[in-house]
């Protein structure tokens, strides 16, 4: 380990993984803005490997978790947060390269336009 440390290799692991996640998490806004347009708001989180997504509407997350699911993206309940005043995700993008990241928004938008149209 001593040795990895001393070689600087660490540090080069580091930065690429800093500009790795820093262009999936803009992507990843990109592709939320593209798909959902006014229908959510999220800030680009500074730090951290998920965004808080909040959607304009009411609606039922629970509903939606199973859309997604039967369409083959899975939303976990920890990642599910609604009350009265709040509907919202946490969403990890930092594990998904861009075509996995490009369906898994396209499969959640598919999921919450039949959720939400069939209210």
């Amino acid at each position: 380990m001593g040795e990895i440390i001393h070689q600087g290799d660490i540090f080069r692991y580091q930065r690429k993984f800093q500009k790795i996640v820093a262009e999936r998490k803009d992507l990843f806004a990109q592709l939320l803005q593209g798909n959902f347009e006014n229908k959510v708001t999220f800030e680009v989180p500074v730090s951290g490997l998920a965004f808080w997504t909040r959607f304009n509407v009411s609606f039922s997350l629970t509903s939606l978790q199973e859309k997604a699911k039967g369409k083959g993206l899975l939303l976990p309940s920890n990642c599910l947060y609604q009350n009265r005043t709040v509907t919202a995700l946490r969403l990890g993008f930092a594990h998904l390269d861009e075509k996995d990241m490009c369906d898994a928004v396209s499969l959640l938008h598919e999921a919450y336009q039949e959720t939400v149209g069939a209210r």
